[in-house]
């Protein structure tokens, strides 16, 4: 990163913290004084830095929060779960348990 005017590198530490408000504001958008402390910047860093910010923004916010392994072991835990109170309390679960009676009676179980 460069100033647009003296061409001199900009401090590591000011684009950082550009990163880190950004980052506590959970904003990917720039406000107003950003904007403005960006403009200072040669045009093409200051691109490359937007290009950056909005890849990394992506990127974090489309993560999965578990792997397909994690989701299906989670998944498998949860209907357990919910089978098991439905057998608990019957009587918050009556649609599911009349399909269940319905099922028996049909497949002779």
């Amino acid at each position: 990163m460069r100033w647009a005017d003296s061409r001199k590198p900009v401090p590591p530490r000011i684009v950082e913290w550009f990163l880190v408000q950004g980052c506590r504001l959970k904003d990917a958008e720039a406000n107003p004084s950003l904007r403005r402390y960006c403009s200072l910047f040669r045009k093409d860093d200051r691109e490359k830095l937007g290009r950056f910010v909005l890849d990394a923004w992506i990127a974090k916010d489309t993560k999965p929060k578990y792997t397909s392994d994690q989701a299906s072991t989670l998944a498998q835990q949860e209907a357990a779960q919910a089978a098991a109170s439905a057998k608990q309390y019957p009587q918050y679960y009556p649609i599911l348990m009349s399909k269940r009676s319905t099922s028996r009676r049909s497949t002779g179980f």
